[in-house]
């Protein structure tokens, strides 16, 4: 049974082309064998970043946060900001941080003390 088949037009820098077309050659393949394996190859890599849960999780966020005002957004990104008073207590590694703003407000805390 013959797997159908796209044409499509690709613009590969030289160096690519001329690799590709020497693999084809010392495997007696065709260079759409090649391409075509190639991206195979390239999307089975990478296929748990098309439908990762952390996609979807950023994608109902983003939607969240776009239905708020931009007010709104602002209030909550500083409630989230907020940085505990830390004190002279001295923390162990690692530390987990909810988000990144966190992280990085506790960091320009934590250099300015």
């Amino acid at each position: 049974m013959t797997e159908r088949c796209a044409r499509i037009a690709v613009t590969l820098p030289d160096g690519d082309l001329a690799a590709a077309d020497r693999l084809a050659r010392t495997l007696d393949r065709s260079r759409r064998l090649i391409v075509a394996e190639a991206v195979r190859r390239y999307v089975a890599d990478h296929d748990h970043v098309v439908d990762s849960p952390l996609d979807a999780t950023r994608r109902t966020r983003l939607s969240r946060d776009m239905s708020l005002s931009a007010e709104a957004r602002v209030l909550e990104a500083d409630e989230i900001a907020v940085v505990p008073d830390i004190g002279a207590q001295q923390f162990e590694s690692p530390r987990i941080f909810r988000t990144f703003d966190v992280f990085t407000t506790w960091r320009q805390h934590r250099s300015s003390t």
